[in-house]
């Protein structure tokens, strides 16, 4: 069968859910192509009008609905064709199959469920309503709920994700210097603006697992990447990558054989001892993204964060100590925050000093308990449909006053800029009363991304340096 994966918006991090599932279901013989939608949807049509695929695909974020949507019925205005809906969205708001009148969804992990999925329709013809971790729509138009499937927890029998299809729909992907891999997968935390918890419960998952592919395999997969295309760093965007000192131990015995590139991890400052920052060094690790989140106490507990201010403050200090460059996470305009909160978070960045402070707004997601949380005390009327997929320029919940409001969205474009330059303090403060604009947001995507430039291990040109933050601008912000 022909599976046609429909994308909204291509960013420099080929979305590795899409990939793995478009790899899978090419193992199993079936034929997949990738469509950009996005910046030309007539054009997009017509490719399929032409292609004639059996069934469409769309991996989705909670901010990307609307979008997706709206492609997929003009679509089938022109071109009868069913779809399967997964990623983010489908699986923390499954209610929307319903809602929006979908054929098929998919919840949880989809590359067992869509080759089996795919397999059973070109079987039938028709979808079939008996997959584990498929909702369905029958022909009486009722839907049908299954159960999800156990975890993979043998991540090596996984096919590498398939790469090359979203480079060739977006070439500049090729030429980029750095590339993302996953070496984990599960998080045991509870994080109440994290989807894990949520997570967790589809799977009934307790205590939550963390699985990990093997070094050796790993490997394999970044220097078939490195055959193929440009490769300076290796980005691992597993949600917690130090968990396991017995796995990172082996790590570091052989990523620096096999591979030897720098590259660049997430993990809890709670967890960065003096051994995990001595083996982040023996394997490579030249940058660190690492959350803060919040500098107020009682912030930090409403988001599920039991660490201290030392501990945070001694785990920078191990890294810096090493030449390992960082880059916190903060979230700003919590459920509440007032903005002597808020400012709490830039007064611990300024005083850790990082390489990047990097600053979020908090957005409602669905499925999350932060969001229930903002639901339940008026701070949001649960309309998801007003989110985006930008968590920097603004804020859809409701706080003491539209004054508090402006001056907490509007600390986040300086954020990165005080973290580093404290005394400009005195300078930024009388703007943080301005109504939010455009230009107050350029002015902070540019600078993060001047401060995100030298977090790289490697040079680039004026006009390279240039094609890439316009590129980034356009894609991320």
């Amino acid at each position: 069968m022909h599976v046609a994966l429909g994308i909204s918006q291509m960013r420099f991090s080929i979305p590795l859910g899409p990939a793995y599932i478009a790899a899978a279901l090419k193992r199993a013989g079936h034929r997949v192509s990738v469509v950009h939608f996005g910046p030309a949807p007539d054009r997009a049509i017509e490719a399929l009008r032409a292609s004639r695929p059996d069934l469409m695909a769309y991996g989705m974020l909670s901010g990307e609905r609307g979008a997706y949507l709206a492609f997929h019925r003009r679509l089938t205005e022109q071109l009868p064709i069913p779809a399967v809906w997964g990623g983010p969205h489908p699986t923390f708001f499954p209610e929307m199959i319903a809602e929006e009148g979908l054929d098929a969804l998919c919840i949880g992990e989809g590359e067992e469920a869509a080759v089996e999925f795919v397999n059973r329709f070109a079987e039938i013809g028709k979808l079939p309503l008996d997959v584990a971790n498929f909702h369905v729509r029958n022909a009486d138009g009722e839907i049908v709920t299954n159960p999800v499937r156990p975890l993979n927890y043998d991540l090596d029998r996984l096919p590498f994700p398939d790469r090359d299809l979203f480079i060739a729909a977006h070439p500049i992907l090729k030429h980029h210097g750095i590339k993302h891999f996953i070496a984990h997968r599960g998080c045991p935390y509870k994080c109440t603006y994290c989807f894990n918890q949520y997570y967790h419960r589809i799977y009934n998952d307790s205590p939550p697992s963390y699985r990990s592919r093997s070094p050796e395999q790993i490997c394999a997969e970044i220097n078939e990447v490195r055959a193929k295309s440009r490769l300076e760093m290796v980005a691992f965007v597993d949600d917690v990558f130090t968990l396991s000192e017995e796995w990172l131990t082996r790590f570091a015995a052989v990523y620096p054989r096999k591979v030897g590139l720098p590259y660049s991890c997430n993990f809890r400052l709670d967890s960065c001892t003096k051994e995990i920052a001595d083996l982040l060094v023996a394997s490579g690790c030249h940058l660190a993204y690492v959350g803060i989140e919040a500098g107020d106490e009682a912030i930090r507990k409403l988001f599920g964060r039991k660490m201290s201010d030392e501990t945070i403050k001694m785990a920078l200090e191990l890294l810096h100590q090493r030449n390992i460059r960082t880059i916190t996470e903060n979230m700003i305009g919590a459920p509440g925050e007032t903005f002597e909160q808020a400012f709490k978070t830039l007064a611990i960045n300024m005083e850790v000093r990082p390489t990047l402070a990097n600053c979020s707004i908090f957005t409602p997601y669905p499925g999350l308990p932060l969001t229930r949380y903002a639901i339940n005390k008026g701070y949001f009327d649960g309309n998801f449909a007003s989110l985006g997929t930008n968590y920097y320029h603004k804020s859809v919940l409701t706080f003491a006053s539209e004054k508090e409001k402006t001056k907490i969205t509007n600390l986040r474009p300086f954020f990165s800029v005080l973290a580093r330059h404290p005394r400009l303090w005195p300078l930024v403060k009388p703007l943080l009363t301005l109504p939010p604009n455009a230009l107050l947001r350029q002015f902070g995507d540019l600078m993060d991304g001047y401060y995100l430039k030298k977090c790289l291990p490697y040079r680039q040109s004026p006009l390279q340096f240039l094609r890439i933050l316009l590129y980034y601008l356009r894609a991320y912000r």
